[in-house]
């Protein structure tokens, strides 16, 4: 019962947290890394 009540405060704050964020125009990108693959020729 603790837990979910833990995962309701935390999915409550984060979303008040991105509505705020979104009514001010402000948004974090995510970290992107690009992975290339090359293979060596035989």
């Amino acid at each position: 019962m603790v837990d979910l009540l833990r995962m309701n405060v935390r999915f409550d704050t984060t979303r008040k947290i991105k509505l705020a964020l979104d009514k001010n125009g402000i948004s974090i990108p995510y970290p992107q890394r690009d992975v290339h693959m090359i293979s060596a020729a035989s």
